[in-house]
């Protein structure tokens, strides 16, 4: 699940800076992380910040790639 935005507040929409925000997305390499995401454009180049979550509890790891 994402959320995604283009322009800037004059222009919502239009042109401008790209802004992402990821907001659950499985990690490829590893089944039992699931990362945040926050991507924007500062000073015309592509930054993100990523968050991290291990999904563990007493009993094992929980595998979302399976049914």
């Amino acid at each position: 699940m994402w959320l995604w935005g283009i322009g800037d507040p004059l222009n919502p929409g239009g042109p401008g800076p790209w802004n992402e925000i990821d907001v659950f997305e499985l990690n490829g390499a590893n089944d039992n992380i699931a990362d945040g995401t926050y991507h924007w454009t500062w000073d015309n180049k592509h930054t993100s910040q990523v968050q991290s979550i291990y999904l563990t509890d007493s009993i094992g790891n929980y595998d979302l790639a399976a049914n």
